[in-house]
């Protein structure tokens, strides 16, 4: 009979959130932790919109100028602020001709003169990659009534400085991605743990974290050093402090396109590299939200405007229920004049599978959840004295939606910014807190979330830094620890024990033996000697992480459940089915207790409990506490993926066992794809699932198929498992027996 593979019980929450590090040490490092200083701003600037490389807008996007005389040089640059790819032409025929031959990519938007517009315009329209197009007024003696035929014409404009603040409006309205979040942190249709599209969730706790983070000089000199690897072809040279962030933000080129660029795409190496920018933007415009809305202030609430588009799916998601919230995951440019926006909003050109969307944003200035700020006297573009720009992340409630234009699928959306009496919010940051361990050093917090992204890379990176950085034992140890962590995610069990034991070692140095450190890396080191069949280091490392945990705390404290739900898994792996019930029930007990009845411990349990009555052949029992766990899981805000594949492959063995291969070939298969998104291809756990979906095909008759898995069972397993390890051999024995039917 196959065994059924143990959920892991002990999450990141659980780990790492016990995983303290002294205030003391904290206030003596000297390269990533120091008192906060004001924001800096009166270096001379050398940086240029020409001397940045094309590569940093991050997308493929030209501007093509098509007028009698070229713009003067001021004009330009501020063309170039907006769009760094520019062709002008002076004639109509051959930009015609440019864009006809040059295949272009991406999007383009176009900048006529009205005195050969029509020509260039009847020309282009309808080509895919044009966005928008922008008429200038060369004269004002011509009639202008034929551009009303031309959706992509976004107006006519006697002044270039008008076109140049038209154009930077039109290429910011896509930039934002948007997340939906209900306002029931139980409902079954929020997911948070989605690698595939990063929630409001992630990106929360992401703002939180670098918000926390002290960033230095040097973080700084790390980015262009980053950057400067990146387009190895023009190096940058930035003298950051010269300005303030907001005019930075404000020059929409470099770094306006990249930062963009990465919160969109959660590009996570460039947002941690990033973080410094985020950082002193968010601070600048707490400071001037201070100034302008602070105490003594009573403002009353005001509206403020944004356009968007939007796919037809995030539109349905977004408006499915009323009071949900939305989050924008980036910094949030809004506009106080209804019209422009409106406009805007009008002109965006679609298919049929997006909506665009003007949201009318009521903000109370007294009691905001993300701060806000007018720009007006600091902003690049002074003109643009109706803008409010929003800190990162700003969550709004959605109260109503309305069909403005039916033929041009425009909707207006009304929202009311989140405010910190809102009881619900209330509760979303008290998930977000619960979730990531809010009280740890942000630094570990970040590497943390990173782990629970499936970031493995920018996570180790984030690691090896603190652990130069590390000023004592005790510190060095919390560190080994968190890397045996991600390394216990990533599949590689030895090398997680590896770092398990060096934290105790140090640890030892400096702690007393029941320090509840010792039984946080004792509760990690027994869960990977079980899954390296150590069963006697494994039987001693939770046996002492549980005497430490007895020692310390009440007998319903949660650091106890895991304690008996780890030792119940591991005498189910040697056999103990008494003693695993035992412990299992003792846990079961506890969290019952202290936690609610749809928490993903609690489906933890169930999952274990079904696999006790799997292999004690009560399949009925077992397949009844499966689909409860599953069940749980499914509809949980703080489900892993990773359990939920493993509560799928659990099924496909039941089934397998009931002699029902359909079933069980459905659920290795919905095992299969969800493992596949969050974990590395060499994690034994894909192993195990491709060897059970080839056991079913074998037995089906089916060997082409069942010998395809069988090899990648054992080509997983030799890079993941000793090679005396049981389920290996298993894989090679069946290997051999599927190559005699071929």
């Amino acid at each position: 009979m196959a065994k059924l593979k143990s959920v892991s019980t002990c999450k990141s929450r659980n780990i790492m959130k016990n995983c303290h590090v002294r205030a003391s040490n904290l206030t003596n490092r000297k390269r990533l932790f120091k008192k906060r200083k004001p924001i800096r701003r009166s270096i001379r600037c050398k940086c240029q919109p020409s001397s940045l490389p094309e590569e940093s807008q991050c997308e493929d996007v030209s501007l093509v100028i098509c007028l009698n005389d070229k713009p003067d040089e001021n004009v330009m640059i501020k063309l170039r602020c907006i769009i760094d790819n520019i062709h002008v032409f002076a004639d109509g025929s051959q930009c015609i001709h440019f864009l006809d031959t040059s295949a272009a990519q991406g999007k383009v938007y176009v900048i006529v003169s009205e005195s050969f517009g029509e020509q260039v315009v009847s020309c282009l329209h309808d080509q895919s990659f044009v966005d928008a197009i922008l008429i200038f007024r060369d004269s004002n003696r011509r009639s202008l009534r034929w551009i009303n035929k031309w959706s992509k014409i976004h107006g006519a404009f006697s002044e270039l400085s008008t076109i140049c603040a038209t154009l930077k409006k039109i290429t910011r309205q896509n930039d934002i991605s948007i997340s939906t979040f209900s306002a029931n942190v139980h409902d079954p249709t929020t997911k948070i743990w989605n690698r595939e599209k990063p929630s409001m969730i992630y990106t929360q706790i992401l703002k939180e974290t670098l918000l926390s983070i002290d960033f230095q000089k040097e973080h700084t000199e790390d980015f262009m050093k980053y950057c400067n690897e990146i387009f190895s072809d023009n190096k940058l040279e930035w003298n950051y402090r010269s300005k303030t962030s907001i005019w930075w933000y404000s020059w929409n080129s470099f770094p306006y396109r990249l930062l963009n660029s990465a919160l969109r795409e959660m590009n996570l190496d460039l947002i941690i590299h990033m973080g410094f920018f985020i950082n002193d933007l968010h601070q600048h415009i707490q400071q001037l939200y201070s100034q302008q809305f602070g105490e003594g202030k009573c403002i009353e609430s005001f509206t403020v405007y944004h356009g968007q588009k939007l796919s037809k799916a995030d539109f349905d998601r977004m408006t499915k229920n009323k009071n949900d919230f939305i989050s924008f995951n980036s910094f949030l440019s809004t506009s106080k004049d209804h019209q422009s926006t409106l406009r805007l909003a009008q002109n965006f050109i679609m298919d049929s599978n997006f909506v665009a969307v003007l949201f009318v944003m009521t903000i109370n200035p007294n009691q905001p959840t993300t701060p806000f700020a007018s720009t007006a006297e600091i902003s690049e573009n002074q003109e643009e004295e109706d803008e409010i720009l929003f800190s990162m992340n700003p969550i709004f409630r959605v109260e109503e939606v309305k069909l403005l234009d039916r033929r041009k699928r425009l909707y207006q959306i009304n929202v009311t910014l989140a405010a910190h009496g809102d009881s619900t919010f209330c509760q979303l940051t008290h998930h977000i807190t619960r979730e990531t361990c809010a009280d740890d050093n942000p630094w570990h917090r970040l590497g943390s979330l990173l782990i629970t992204m499936g970031e493995y890379y920018n996570a180790e990176r984030i690691y090896r830094n603190l652990l130069d950085s590390a000023i004592d034992d005790r510190e060095k140890g919390y560190v080994s620890n968190a890397r045996g962590w991600l390394k216990y995610n990533q599949g590689k069990y030895k090398e997680a024990l590896k770092l398990y034991k060096s934290s105790l070692i140090l640890y030892k140095k400096v702690l007393p033996s029941d320090h509840p450190d010792f039984a946080i890396v004792y509760n990690n080191m027994g869960i990977v000697c079980n899954l390296l069949e150590d069963y006697s280091t494994a039987l001693f490392a939770h046996k002492t992480a549980l005497k430490i945990r007895q020692q310390l705390y009440e007998p319903n404290y949660l650091a106890l459940y895991m304690s008996y739900s780890n030792l119940g898994d591991l005498y189910q792996k040697m056999g103990d089915r008494t003693k695993s019930l035992m412990y299992f029930e003792r846990g079961l007990e506890i969290i019952w207790k202290i936690l609610p009845h749809n928490d993903p411990d609690i489906a933890t349990l169930l999952a274990n409990i079904g696999k006790i009555y799997y292999e004690l052949d009560n399949y009925e029992k077992a397949l009844l506490f499966q689909k409860r766990a599953l069940k749980i899981w499914r509809q949980s805000n703080s489900c892993h993926p990773y359990s939920l594949a493993a509560c799928y492959g659990h099924i496909g063995f039941i089934y397998k066992a009931m002699n029902e291969p359909r079933q069980a070939l459905l659920a290795f298969n919905k095992s299969l794809k969800t493992t596949k998104c969050i974990i590395s291809l060499n994690h034994p756990m894909l192993a195990d699932l491709n060897y059970n979906a080839g056991l079913l095909y074998y037995r089906m008759g089916k060997y082409p198929k069942a010998y395809t898995l069988f090899q990648n069972a054992v080509d997983i397993g030799r890079q993941s498992l000793s090679s005396k390890h049981s389920y290996l051999r298993d894989y090679r024995k069946y290997l051999k027996l599927v190559k005699r039917h071929l």
